[in-house]
């Protein structure tokens, strides 16, 4: 019977809902195949970098297509390198085992065709089947076969708004005293012209009188003293004044000194600007010329009815069917090139090994409601960080040209290899 294995975090919340598929496939499919779940590997296992010592290589990646590519957020995720680990780790199950496996991710759900497309891969020739797949978003192709990915948005949670009230300011109460002293103020501050009798004061005579006239005269010198006193201090406060603003004058001729090289450099980055959109526009027409021209490198065929090639990237991992030797294949590759990328896209490049990639039509899978909800993107980073090299720009801008030359040379390559199978849909 064949083995599928059902790829499942132990802390995730979909585990629930992955045991209870295992038992009821288990039941439906009773006798034909077996399904169990297989623990995946996360950054929290004991032996997580172990692995990372054996197989990843950061200097590795500048040989990677997707590393270079514009949809690459430059470095490997440990979570990814953990997926990429958990596939890998099957491989080898499978090459022990010496019998063909079939290998599911745990936001997948079984398609009433699901047992006829294993019987049809059994049948076949084929080393590696994808029973889901989709055209990746970051590509634009005139092909149908297959859907092209898009992420959903998440929904955002609408905001309850808070109610405003309006509260009034009751007046305080009244102060009869308070009342009668304004009153009296208002009195005092009338014109005395306006009053009914206005009092008369009667001028008196005052004589010299020469003891008051010393006090006074000491009391004036005092006086004097003391202004001639805060005069010497406002001197020396002057002085001081005087200084600094001499120094705010020459620090004020520094600033205009510096306030010209600001000027200068700022026309120098308006310069770089321009010559930077100019090369950006450059880039944008190299791309949008290739994607024109793409059509010319766009193929696709169907072999034994179900099988479809095409020379245009197919991702995911969901769900597939391997041989021990495609396994083998897959395993001598990554030891060679090491861990550079996220396991679909090492899968399907012709770069790292011979295997044909072909999708099953109609998918005996699909995704299910836990797909959209990434445990790799969502996950809270760990402490390990699998350092990148610099890239190349020369290689981020013809990615696409040498992608696509690679593909269709491995399409034509397989295309004439299993030429005897075709089914008449080439295109």
């Amino acid at each position: 019977m064949t083995q599928v294995y059902i790829i499942s975090l132990k802390e995730s919340q979909r585990r629930l809902d992955t045991e209870k598929l295992v038992l009821e496939s288990n039941e439906k499919f009773k006798g034909r195949c077996v399904f169990q779940i297989f623990d995946a590997i996360s950054p929290k296992h004991e032996d997580f970098e172990k692995f990372v010592q054996e197989l990843y290589d950061s200097s590795n990646l500048l040989k990677s297509d997707w590393f270079h590519s514009d949809y690459c957020y430059q470095e490997l995720l440990p979570q990814e390198f953990g997926c990429y680990l958990s596939h890998y780790l099957l491989w080898k199950e499978c090459v022990k085992t010496n019998q063909p496996i079939i290998i599911l991710e745990d936001d997948v759900a079984l398609e009433s065709n699901f047992m006829q497309a294993l019987e049809d891969c059994l049948k076949s020739p084929f080393d590696f089947v994808r029973l889901y797949g989709h055209y990746w978003g970051g590509h634009k192709t005139n092909l149908c076969a297959l859907p092209i990915y898009t992420e959903t948005e998440e929904a955002k949670a609408s905001i309850e708004k808070t109610p405003i009230e309006n509260y009034e300011v009751t007046p305080p109460p009244p102060n009869p005293a308070q009342d009668a002293q304004q009153d009296f103020i208002i009195e005092t501050q009338q014109d005395p012209k306006e009053l009914p009798n206005p009092c008369k004061i009667a001028p008196q005579k005052t004589s010299f009188n020469p003891v008051v006239f010393k006090k006074i005269k000491r009391k004036l010198n005092r006086f004097i003293g003391s202004i001639l006193a805060r005069t010497e201090v406002y001197k020396n406060i002057v002085g001081k004044y005087d200084d600094l603003t001499g120094k705010y004058d020459d620090l004020t001729g520094k600033y205009d000194d510096l306030t010209g090289k600001y000027d200068d450099l700022t026309g120098k980055y308006d310069d770089l600007t321009t010559k930077y959109e100019s090369l950006l526009a450059k880039e944008v027409n190299i791309k949008e010329t290739f994607w024109e021209r793409r059509a010319d490198s766009e193929k696709e065929a169907f072999f034994l009815e179900h099988f479809y090639l095409t020379s245009v990237y197919v991702a995911s991992t969901a769900g597939y069917y391997l041989t021990p030797k495609g396994a083998k294949t897959f395993i001598e590759a990554t030891e060679r090139f090491k861990i550079i990328e996220p396991v679909d896209m090492f899968m399907n490049n012709p770069t790292y090994h011979d295997v044909a990639n072909l999708t099953y039509l109609p998918c005996p899978i699909s995704l299910n409601k836990h797909a959209f909800n990434s445990t790799i993107q969502n996950a809270k980073k760990p402490d390990i960080s699998l350092k990148p090299p610099k890239k190349s720009y020369f290689d981020n801008l013809f990615y696409h040209k040498f992608n696509a030359q690679k593909c269709l040379k491995a399409f034509h390559k397989y295309s004439k290899q299993y030429a005897s199978l075709k089914t008449p849909k080439e295109v």
